[in-house]
């Protein structure tokens, strides 16, 4: 008889107990959003970049230079990048594709103006939506100058 690896046999294992039985008549049925309850959908899980910045001392939104070693920290586990549109704006961004992650926009002044956040759960709107922005996220009309901060 041949031996089973044991990793194989916890795989398997793993497998057969992560799947979930429901029975009609008990289980509610799953919450599956809708434009009617998900912010998402309807392209409204918005607020103003004042309900973002209410979290720091002061009620005051943070500088760029304020936010960089925030940003720079989290090197190791995201991708940290600053970028520049020219005569525009600067940004902080920290994505990792499995967790999401948050963009942060400033103007020539290096004031906080709009913020972009996505994550794999409804953590935004109530719990309703994976991503929400704060200001309204500016695009830049040639391709902004980026860095990363993690080199």
């Amino acid at each position: 008889m041949r031996h089973l690896s044991p990793f194989l046999v916890f795989a398997v294992a793993w497998a057969c107990g992560s799947q979930q039985t429901h029975s009609p008549q008990t289980d509610a049925p799953a919450r599956t959003p809708t434009a009617a309850t998900n912010p998402l959908a309807s392209g409204s899980c918005q607020a103003p970049i004042e309900q973002f910045c209410a979290a720091f001392p002061g009620g005051r939104c943070p500088t760029y230079e304020e936010r960089l070693n925030h940003y720079r920290s989290r090197c190791g586990v995201f991708r940290v990048t600053a970028a520049q549109c020219p005569k525009r704006y600067r940004s902080l961004s920290a994505w990792e594709p499995r967790l999401g992650g948050s963009d942060e926009y400033f103007d020539r002044n290096g004031q906080l103006f709009a913020r972009y956040a996505s994550t794999d759960y409804f953590a935004y709107c109530g719990d309703t939506s994976f991503n929400q922005s704060w200001g309204t996220p500016p695009s830049c009309p040639e391709s902004a100058l980026t860095t990363d901060l993690c080199q």
